[in-house]
C-alpha cells in the first residue's frame, strides 16, 4: 500500500469515528402504530387480525399491521405475496416479557388433519417479519398441537 494511500484511509476512518453518534438510543415502547400500517384493536380500523390480513388482498407491496393489546382468539394463515410485518403493542420493543397482544387458538393436529392445519399461525410467505406479539396453542396435553 503507497504511504498516501494508508494516509487516506486513515483519516476517512478517524472521520467516521468522529461523525459516530455519542450514545446509542434504545428501542422504547411500541404504544402506536408505525405510518401506514392497518391497526387491528378495539381503536383500530379492524377488529381481527385475519381481517387485515384480508384487507391486503393480493398487492405484493410492503406492508405492515399494528396490533393493539388484548387476546384474538383466530387461527390465522399468512400468504401475503410481499414483505409484511406484524407489531404488537408494548411498553418494551426489546423484550418479549413486556408483550400485551396474544394470538391463541385450541385446536390438536388429529382434529385438524394435520400439524399445519393445528397451527395457530402459520406462515407460508417469505418476507414476514412479528414482534412482540405471543402465539398460543392452548389445546392441552393429550395430542399434538402447533402454535
Amino acid at each position: 500500500m503507497h504511504p498516501h494511500n494508508f494516509l487516506l484511509a486513515a483519516l476517512s476512518l478517524g472521520a467516521a469515528v468522529l461523525a459516530a453518534p455519542t450514545e446509542l438510543v434504545a428501542r422504547t415502547a411500541r404504544t402506536s402504530a408505525p405510518a401506514g400500517c392497518l391497526t387491528v384493536g378495539s381503536r383500530g380500523k379492524y377488529s381481527t387480525i385475519g381481517a387485515a390480513l384480508t384487507a391486503l388482498g393480493s398487492s405484493k407491496a410492503p406492508a405492515c399491521i399494528y396490533v393493539a393489546s388484548g387476546t384474538y382468539k383466530e387461527q390465522l394463515t399468512i400468504n401475503y405475496g410481499g414483505a409484511l410485518t406484524l407489531y404488537g403493542q408494548t411498553v418494551d420493543a426489546d423484550t418479549y416479557k413486556e408483550n400485551t397482544v396474544t394470538i391463541t387458538h385450541t385446536i390438536s393436529s388429529p382434529v385438524a388433519g394435520s400439524l399445519d392445519k393445528s397451527a395457530t399461525v402459520n406462515v407460508v410467505a417469505s418476507g414476514f417479519k412479528m414482534h412482540n406479539i405471543n402465539v398460543v396453542n392452548g389445546f392441552g396435553k393429550s395430542a399434538q398441537a402447533v402454535a
